[in-house]
């Protein structure tokens, strides 16, 4: 199980990453796995703003199977907000995309920490708390660290 509050275990995951491994599933690159949980860091920590355009009904079935089920992300689930191919890079090499996700991380500890009742929408899933978000980033790291052999 990957648990994105253990600091040492995703650091360990995060330092595996190689520039030159072929993903053994979806269209993006080790670099772009790094950036896009970093993306998602964004949203569980309130840093990046979206509104919800989605059906409310829809999203608690969504939750309920992302979240609240032992199940893990399947390959090819969709980000509504991503586009079929990965963005242009953010960072010039894989190393500091590591730093910065490790960064991004002790951002979202110390956030979780000063504000444990926030809550910060998910694009299919509206409004989730910190801690449904933490469930959701332990699996959707896990899917990214599944996507490059590490898990």
């Amino acid at each position: 199980m990957i648990n994105i509050l253990d600091k040492e275990q995703v650091f360990a995951y995060i330092d595996k990453f190689d520039a030159e491994t072929k993903p053994l599933f979806g269209v993006m690159t080790p670099q772009h796995i790094l950036e896009h949980l970093m993306m998602s860091l964004h949203l569980a920590g309130g840093k990046l703003k979206i509104e919800f355009k989605g059906d409310l009904a829809m999203a608690d079935k969504v939750k309920a199977n992302l979240i609240y089920s032992d199940a893990d992300l399947p390959q090819g689930i969709k980000n509504p907000i991503l586009k079929d191919e990965p963005n242009p890079y953010v960072f010039k090499t894989i190393d500091e995309a590591k730093q910065a996700l490790k960064n991004e991380l002790e951002i979202f500890y110390k956030y979780k920490s000063e504000n444990p009742a926030a809550k910060n929408v998910h694009p299919r899933m509206n409004l989730l708390t910190l801690d449904e978000w933490v469930i959701l980033q332990n699996k959707h790291f896990k899917h990214h660290f599944k996507q490059v052999g590490l898990v």
